[in-house]
């Protein structure tokens, strides 16, 4: 089952309490935030390990996806102060929702954002053959596992020796063989969209210890 992030802005106001400033509507009795109208609402479980310890190094079905990000904190919990928009929907969701915590925006911009960290995935030859030369960055299409009758896997030091014996580069002989690549990433690269766009975003609402993004997972 996947798992997908609920994640909502609150701004500190003169009294010190805290509003949202999401823009919610009520459809068929259901409080939410459409979502186009949404600051964030990607699915990217390496983002979810950053935030808060989730899928850290797994992707769907469990399988590995590498070593795992260094978390900004452990799931905290809602905030005592959280804005009553944020509460009813959290208490909508009930036992279906969990992992909830808040950062605020001067959390997220202390974080090192430049640490790095390595991920993997299963290429075909095909694949390889372009990625050799390039090994610090990530393959153009990778998977999380591969299985079946015809499937072969192999080390990337094998791979690279068959894909050198295809004659002219003809690499149908190798058929459904596999090697598992890794390589190293940025954090700020492995949550491309939400560095370079909701952080911003949030930037521009107020000073960074006045504005917190408050979120829960389902799956």
């Amino acid at each position: 089952m996947g798992c997908d992030i609920h994640l909502y802005v609150e701004v500190r106001q003169a009294d010190g309490s805290w509003k949202s400033v999401d823009q919610w509507v009520t459809e068929d009795g259901y409080f939410h935030v459409p979502y186009e109208k949404q600051f964030y609402n990607g699915r990217n479980y390496d983002l979810f390990a950053i935030l808060a310890n989730v899928r850290n190094g797994v992707g769907f079905a469990g399988v590995k996806t590498g070593a795992g990000f260094n978390p900004i904190s452990e799931p905290k919990g809602l905030p005592a102060d959280v804005s009553t928009e944020v509460k009813q929907c959290s208490e909508n969701w009930g036992a279906d929702g969990h992992s909830h915590s808040w950062h605020t925006v001067s959390d997220l911009w202390a974080f090192d954002w430049t640490q790095t960290t390595i991920n993997q995935g299963w290429i075909n030859g095909e694949t390889f053959q372009r990625w050799q030369w390039n090994i610090d960055e990530p393959p153009v299409t990778y998977c999380g596992g591969v299985s079946g009758p015809s499937v072969k896997l192999v080390t990337v030091d094998e791979m690279k020796a068959l894909v050198a014996a295809c004659p002219k580069g003809d690499l149908s002989s190798l058929g459904d063989t596999y090697c598992l690549a890794s390589w190293g990433i940025m954090y700020c690269a492995a949550a491309p969209y939400f560095w370079s766009n909701t952080i911003p975003r949030l930037l521009r609402l107020g000073k960074p210890e006045d504005v917190r993004i408050v979120f829960f997972f389902d799956s």
